[in-house]
């Protein structure tokens, strides 16, 4: 295995950004296995970085700040990152990055939380650039202050995972939440936004939407929600529908009502 490589970066306190930071040594015959992003806001500007990575043969580490090390040394290289910006002043910005894998040139530059590199391939990364950018002026002076982002689920699958967060007050909405096993990046997501929900809605009860949800509800970990909203169901007509329709799977119903019957903070909204 080729040596481990420490790697830390800062990203330019410059106004409007511009700068190339670099990670790793494309060509050095040794991939990244390590790193660490250390992000400086422009003066007077919230703006805050947060990074991941997809490790070969073990999964996706979660959503970090600035300043987090991700290290997984003992396994087979990091093979995909995402990385993106929140905070205020962040519609302001856009954050571009792309990488290079062993025997290859430069990927495309991609932008915002979307993947750079292809996970489970065995196509390591050696190197990483990342630039922060300011916005043209149009875009900068429309932006809104609220910022909705879509989150991928972590094993591919379709799922659902939404977080609307106020970039003035602080308030965060959350979306539905996807599988079950998209729990980890969505407690990761919370906490890196303070750990509090104040209000989360669940569009429907397919495992896709609501499962993520269930798992921490019942063991919250520290998380803590505000109001929760959900779509009211006939339950014998849901398990009547059930009986045509595999992708309608009554048990996580079924654990939603157990676990929630006589919260107070549990809404079902109806139309009108």
């Amino acid at each position: 295995m080729p040596d481990e490589e420490d790697v830390q970066a800062s990203a330019s306190d410059d106004e409007s950004g511009g700068g190339v930071l670099t990670l790793g040594e494309k060509d050095s015959g040794s991939f990244l296995e390590e790193y660490e992003i250390v992000f400086e806001a422009p003066e007077g500007k919230d703006v805050q970085i947060a990074y991941r990575s997809h490790i070969q043969d073990a999964g996706w580490c979660q959503w970090s700040p600035s300043g987090s090390e991700i290290s997984y040394a003992q396994y087979y290289g990091i093979d995909t990152v995402q990385i993106f910006l929140y905070g205020a002043d962040a519609f302001m910005y856009d954050v571009s990055y792309r990488v290079a894998v062993a025997g290859e040139d430069w990927q495309e530059w991609v932008s915002n939380g979307e993947m750079a590199g292809v996970p489970e391939q065995h196509r390591p990364i050696e190197a990483v650039e990342i630039r922060v950018d300011l916005r043209d002026e149009s875009s900068a002076s429309s932006g809104s202050p609220w910022t909705l982002t879509e989150f991928g689920d972590d094993d591919g699958r379709q799922a659902m995972f939404y977080t609307m967060r106020n970039n003035v007050d602080g308030t965060l909405i959350v979306v539905d939440g996807g599988w079950e096993a998209n729990e980890a990046q969505v407690r990761s997501v919370i906490n890196l936004f303070g750990g509090h929900v104040d209000h989360w809605f669940l569009t429907h009860y397919d495992e896709d939407h609501a499962s993520a949800f269930n798992a921490i509800y019942a063991d919250p970990c520290g998380i803590t929600i505000g109001e929760v909203y959900a779509t009211p169901l006939d339950y014998d007509y849901y398990l009547e529908c059930a009986e045509d329709r595999w992708w309608d799977v009554p048990f996580v119903y079924e654990t939603f009502l157990e676990q929630t019957e006589g919260d107070e903070r549990v809404h079902y909204l109806s139309r009108g």
